[in-house]
């Protein structure tokens, strides 16, 4: 039975978060908590914007890139990350690292959704300081604007976690390409720049040349149609897997034990039994790629979709409904000894060791995500 391994590694995960989830802070803990989060919007004008613009200095062209951090509440979605992110456990046993951690978290969350926010003015910028050579046309703005729509995907998936190194290797990229465009450019894989140009030549925005390949010799990895393949192909993964499923039933499989234990209330039991599994689906299919090749992602979704992966899904998904006490929606069958086999086979590729021995459904940044929604949902409910 090790392809139950993904479900029974997500139910200790949604025991141990839930299990945090429902300390409390006294009064002078949660002061403590207040203080750090005012001190630090106090010093983001002087300290984190400071880095931040520093890193755009690096750039020839600052105005465009980095600046853009910076724009709207900032500092104040730092404060409120830290409020959100701090925890009685992290107050009481954590080091001052552990809380070092969490507030440069905080900040890079909050650079990567300004970010975000304001790349479409970022993707106009880009062209119009790019030199004539660089056969770009930007007299088109209703063409501008589709090919800056394309990139947006690229830049939506950029979260806290790899913002810094995104924006390194993208700044390098469009310095080298500004320089000297008609050379043939190798994009760095985390370079938004790949999309970018992908982009504009879709759009017609590109007068000559083709897509650059990157250092291996293929399309860049960053072109947004391979983004959106990779994100499709998880989805369908999560699907089968039904991981959002199993990790929401193990969350309240966890939440039960405290209602027998006293810890947590009926009315707030009740109120989680009507959580939804969707929660949790969109933080697996942005992470799947992150941990998984586009070819390891199908394997498995080959695997759960036949008859030996789908029984392995509803046996865990039986012994989670069984814990909190509701029947399975789904009859469950015996694994015959040929569905016993292809769970043999199916572990030996790579995409089995990935999920079946290396558990990389519950690494960074998904368990991290995976945390904050368990923490959200418990706070959402009344006690």
């Amino acid at each position: 039975m090790r392809s139950l391994l993904p479900a029974l590694a997500s139910v200790l995960l949604s025991t141990s978060v839930a299990a945090a989830a429902l300390e409390r802070f006294t009064p002078a803990e949660a002061a403590q908590v207040d203080n750090l989060a005012q001190n630090v919007e106090q010093q983001c004008k002087t300290q984190a914007i400071a880095e931040l613009k520093q890193m755009a200095a690096e750039s020839n062209d600052p105005p465009t890139l980095m600046d853009k951090l910076t724009s709207g509440d900032y500092c104040g979605c730092i404060g409120r990350n830290i409020r959100a992110r701090a925890t009685p456990a992290l107050v009481r046993r954590g080091t001052e690292a552990d809380g070092q951690k969490m507030v440069q978290q905080s900040a890079s969350d909050c650079a990567a959704q300004n970010f975000k926010a304001g790349f479409p003015a970022i993707c106009h910028s880009w062209a119009t300081a790019l030199p004539d050579r660089a056969n770009l046309s930007v007299a088109n703005p209703e063409k501008m604007d589709q090919a800056c729509a394309c990139v947006q995907k690229r830049v939506d998936q950029i979260t806290g976690d790899t913002l810094a190194e995104t924006t390194r290797q993208t700044i390098g990229d469009y310095e080298r390409y500004r320089r000297n465009p008609e050379e043939p450019q190798q994009w760095s894989p985390m370079s938004v720049m790949g999309s970018y140009m992908t982009c504009f030549k879709e759009a017609g925005l590109v007068r000559q040349g083709a897509e650059q390949p990157n250092s291996a010799g293929q399309p860049t990895a960053a072109s947004p149609h391979a983004a959106a393949e990779s994100a499709g192909d998880a989805a369908q993964l999560i699907q089968v897997m039904q991981m959002d499923r199993t990790t929401l039933l193990g969350f309240q499989a966890s939440m039960r034990d405290g209602l027998k234990q006293g810890k947590v209330t009926q009315r707030r039991y009740d109120c989680l039994l009507r959580a939804d599994p969707s929660a949790f689906t969109d933080i697996y299919v942005r992470g799947v790629p992150t941990v998984m090749t586009n070819e390891e992602i199908r394997t498995a979704v080959q695997f759960y979709r036949s008859s030996a992966g789908t029984k392995s899904i509803l046996a865990g998904l039986a012994q989670l409904n069984q814990k909190i006490g509701t029947p399975a929606p789904d009859a469950v069958l015996e694994l015959t000894p040929a569905d016993n086999q292809a769970v043999e086979v199916f572990s030996k590729t790579s995409a089995g060791k990935k999920l079946i021995f290396d558990n990389v459904l519950q690494s960074p940044p998904i368990t991290d995500e995976l945390k904050r929604k368990i923490v959200e949902l418990v706070s959402a409910c009344p006690s």
